[in-house]
């Protein structure tokens, strides 16, 4: 308080000399007044407690976010006919390895009896030979028929049944899949054989499948007998 009382004093006593001076009188002008009377006020401001310098805070500059461009993925090309042919034959393979390659006899797994396969033929009936079990196509259709062996290979006599093995004979014909007919056969064909040798004696099984009259030659013939459960097959070209 005392300090502003002597800077009030102070500027009184400045303001008295500037106007009236020590001896003589000297006018001022219009703008020397305004000047000392805002020095004036600017000193007493400075000392007044309710005044507080403020300053104008800065605007933050701006932040600029710059959004990331977008990357559009080149498109996936289709796969060629090509590309499409060797992923199918691929997957095919892969599908065929997965049965393991054994020899027919391992396919029936009966002590003491061997299977072969021997030959095929192909006709209208069978056996040509007029029999109770002779068997004729239907119209439009003919006979394939593989014929196999089963021999007893002990001198004891021998009862056979392949009927619990459940084996499936696809047959690939000059590019196509038969699958094999009921055979009205003593013995039941290889396919539901069932029957009782003599110690060392053997006897025919055959396969017989339905095929068009229009095949009217044999130009490769494929047979498989596959095992589905155990993944296992046995392949025979037919000749």
């Amino acid at each position: 308080m005392v300090n502003k009382k002597r800077i009030l004093s102070l500027c009184l006593c400045f303001g008295v000399l500037a106007l009236g001076g020590c001896a003589k009188t000297h006018d001022l002008t219009e703008e020397e007044q305004d000047l000392i009377a805002e020095y004036s006020a600017g000193l007493l401001l400075q000392y007044e407690d309710r005044y507080e310098r403020k300053l104008v805070p800065e605007e933050p500059e701006a932040t600029v976010t710059v959004a990331p461009a977008l990357v559009t993925p080149a498109p996936t090309p289709a796969p060629t006919l090509e590309e499409t042919t060797n992923a199918n034959a691929s997957a095919d393979s892969e599908e065929e390895e997965q049965f393991q390659q054994v020899s027919l006899n391992d396919m029936y797994k009966v002590k003491g009896v061997a299977v072969s396969y021997q030959s095929f033929v192909v006709g209208r009936e069978y056996p040509k030979k007029l029999s109770a079990f002779q068997m004729t196509a239907k119209k439009g259709e003919q006979f394939f028929v593989a014929r196999f062996q089963v021999k007893n290979m002990t001198n004891k006599k021998k009862t056979i049944n392949l009927q619990k093995h459940e084996l499936a004979y696809p047959l690939i014909l000059n590019e196509e899949e038969y699958q094999p007919t009921i055979v009205i056969q003593k013995n039941g064909g290889l396919n539901y054989l069932k029957t009782t040798l003599s110690g060392n004696a053997s006897e025919e099984a055959i396969l017989v499948y339905n095929i068009p009259t229009s095949v009217k030659k044999v130009t490769s013939a494929v047979l498989t007998v596959r095992d589905e459960k155990e993944k296992k097959e046995s392949t025979i070209t037919c000749k």
